[in-house]
């Protein structure tokens, strides 16, 4: 297995690495509803082991995965990118403003 420095792939035999779509498009998906994650994660990378970031920006990767599996399932004739990142949109605005 080469390395894949992080990215989606999956090996397929011993033949070559494909990236996995669900995957890339989880990724995807999480930055455009967070997109300051990538920053974030930048300036957590410069600081040292002994600081840990005080709040968590941006939904999970499981959470993400979650939500695309249930508009999945309530759209089960199919859905578009654009369907999926709009409820993800719409369910993590909600979630934040309920939170206040």
């Amino acid at each position: 297995m080469g390395d894949t420095n992080g990215a989606s792939l999956i090996e397929i035999g011993d033949q070559e690495e494909v990236e996995d779509p669900f995957l890339a498009f989880l990724d995807y998906a999480r930055t455009v509803i967070s997109p300051e994650d990538d920053e974030d994660e930048k300036e957590e990378s410069k600081r040292g082991p002994g600081e840990a970031m005080t709040e968590a920006s941006g939904p999970g990767w499981g959470w993400v995965a979650s939500r695309i599996l249930k508009t999945c399932t309530a759209y089960s004739s199919g859905v578009t990118a654009a369907i999926l990142l709009s409820d993800l949109s719409q369910v993590l605005l909600i979630s934040l403003i309920l939170r206040f």
